[in-house]
């Protein structure tokens, strides 16, 4: 018998290998064919909606980011929008790895839900 209860330690699955669970009542994912109407269908877009209460949580920790970092408002909340973005991406199995931000798709006023458009990177591993 081994040490340790008698588990073998290369078969215990820890909670941190395993993707989060999605969140499909706080963001949107909707897949689609291409950016505009006149271009190429290209695959791995999708255009992802954030409910208001997560798109209001965003917006602060990019406030709280911008300045500890010393990077503008803007830059933080495209990184907070990318990583919230892969992390549902990966937890509905749609993307590998990572997601990059495309195109923003409706202007943010400050209180309206984030919508942007998002295209699935490549895992180097």
């Amino acid at each position: 018998m081994a040490r340790g209860g008698g588990r073998e330690p290369w078969r215990v699955r820890h909670s941190s290998f395993l993707s989060p669970a999605p969140r499909e009542s706080e963001i949107t994912v909707t897949r689609i064919e291409r950016l505009r109407w006149d271009l190429a269908p290209e695959p791995g877009l999708y255009r992802v909606r954030f409910g208001p209460a997560l798109s209001l949580e965003m917006r602060r920790e990019a406030e709280r980011m911008s300045p500890a970092s010393f990077m503008d408002y803007l830059h933080a909340e495209i990184q907070v929008m990318e990583r919230e973005a892969a992390r549902e991406l990966v937890a509905r199995r749609l993307c590998t790895a990572n997601a990059r931000i495309v195109l923003p798709v409706e202007p943010s006023d400050g209180n309206a839900p984030l919508t942007a458009v998002f295209r699935c990177g490549v895992s180097l591993f």
